[in-house]
């Protein structure tokens, strides 16, 4: 009888350690968001992983008509956060570099993006080139790069912002119909602060 007590006590404290953990772990990333503004999101997958040394959490958050995919890296030091700032901004610009097309004379000597589809930047604190936006279209797998309409599916928004006082680098991707996109989510992004 002791046993069978022993181990109900056992299992009940166990199970209220797993639901704190995953209290704290939900607030943390709503914390998050409402940090940057996005509020009513519902936090759908949640990962963790690295790149190089710098340790990202990444979670996808959905509110019906948005859906943003964030991360989120603490204790990163300037020259990591300028590298890896620049590592991103490389892989959006060339996804749109024209390229020489590997049968010249055909049609065309290269291959290029029209201007259409290219993503428009912005630098949200002229002080700095820690933090900037692109606003770009993707396709129905979230990928950027696409140019060409029958291939458009969300028009998004990649923001990126290193804090240096707190040492943390925040990926915002943020994904919506293409109607969906309105002034005011971007002029949001102007106003989003560390």
């Amino acid at each position: 009888m002791r046993h069978v007590l022993r181990t109900s006590i056992l299992l009940i404290l166990g199970l209220l350690v797993i639901i704190l953990v995953f209290y704290l772990t939900t607030q943390a990333k709503t914390d998050i968001l409402e940090m940057f503004g996005f509020s009513g999101f519902e936090i759908t997958e949640k990962t963790e992983s690295n790149i190089g040394d710098i340790h990202f959490t990444r979670f996808i958050a959905n509110n019906g008509t948005i859906i943003l995919k964030v991360e989120h890296a603490k204790d990163v030091d300037t020259a990591k956060a300028k590298q890896y700032i620049d590592e991103k901004r490389f892989g959006i610009e060339s996804l749109y570099q024209s390229i020489p097309s590997p049968y010249p004379d055909v049609v065309t000597r290269t291959i290029e993006c029209p201007e259409k589809f290219k993503p428009i930047f912005d630098i949200t604190d002229q002080d700095s080139q820690d933090s900037f936006y692109y606003i770009l279209y993707a396709n129905d797998r979230f990928t950027y790069g696409v140019c060409s309409d029958d291939l458009i599916k969300y028009r998004a928004i990649f923001y990126l912002v290193y804090c240096e006082q707190k040492k943390e680098i925040y990926q915002i991707e943020l994904f919506t119909a293409l109607e969906e996109l309105t002034d005011d989510l971007v002029d949001m992004l102007h106003s989003l602060k560390c």
